[in-house]
């Protein structure tokens, strides 16, 4: 960021919980937390659905991500919000499961979402399934 903006003040805050889920992120009230720390937030990042799919189905994760911006907007109307899918797994190679084959539809519906919605996003689990076609596999930081 500070490469692409040299002439600005940019703070990144990471407030990514594994393993957590957006009704988790709800139910918490970090998101008020969030916003009493962060008096100006531009751009917000939200990347969830792997545990809310197995809790609550992919319609559930969709209303509880949805949930989320709704909430952001409202607490700062100028926030730019990207949704991100997650990352693509190269199966059966180097993975024991396929789990893109039940992932695929909560990120085509979180595609859909963002669209409907007008939120950008970031797809990662798009981009690894390209880039390990070309022979690219292990893109993950570890």
């Amino acid at each position: 960021m500070r490469r692409a903006f040299p002439n600005q003040n940019v703070v990144v805050r990471n407030y990514g919980d594994a393993g957590g889920s957006a009704r988790g992120f709800l139910d918490s009230n970090r998101i008020d937390q969030i916003l009493q720390e962060l008096p100006q937030i531009n751009i917000a990042y939200l990347r969830y659905g792997i545990n809310d799919r197995k809790i609550d189905g992919v319609s559930g994760c969709i209303r509880y991500l949805r949930l989320i911006c709704e909430r952001l907007k409202e607490a700062r109307p100028d926030v730019a919000i990207i949704i991100e899918t997650n990352i693509w797994v190269d199966y059966p190679q180097h993975n024991l499961r396929d789990r893109n084959a039940r992932l695929a539809p909560l990120y085509e519906a979180m595609r859909r979402f963002a669209e409907k919605d007008g939120y950008p996003v970031v797809d990662i689990f798009k981009k690894m399934e390209e880039e390990t076609g070309k022979g690219h596999w292990d893109l993950r930081v570890r």
